[in-house]
């Protein structure tokens, strides 16, 4: 949850809104040094709840009190945060609730 004029760092997502804390964390959970890719996870109020009707999948994205996107991404030393890719596991297709 960044923001930012597009012109103020072009190629950047931005960097966190007052409502809400990202951070960038490693396999384990721990919060990766400045400039290192990790997966970025995200929690306040803006964050959404939950899966419907799916606790598993809810319990495992919300772990630790962050919700993991499954994007991955690197934060400079200024706080502007810049998306990298999407978790090999996260790329998926669903139409039709099917997994592609």
């Amino acid at each position: 949850m960044t923001i930012q004029p597009v012109t103020d760092k072009p190629g950047a997502s931005g960097r966190p809104v007052p409502a809400a804390q990202v951070g960038i964390v490693d396999e384990y959970d721990r919060q990766v040094p400045t400039g290192t890719p990790g997966e970025i996870v995200v929690r306040g109020p803006l964050v959404f709840q939950g899966y419907f009707d799916q606790p598993d999948v809810t319990d495992h994205t919300f772990r630790n009190g962050w919700h993991h996107t499954g994007d991955v991404g690197r934060f400079e030393a200024d706080g502007y945060l810049h998306y990298v890719r999407r978790k090999p596991e996260k790329e998926l297709i669903k139409p039709g609730g099917e997994n592609v």
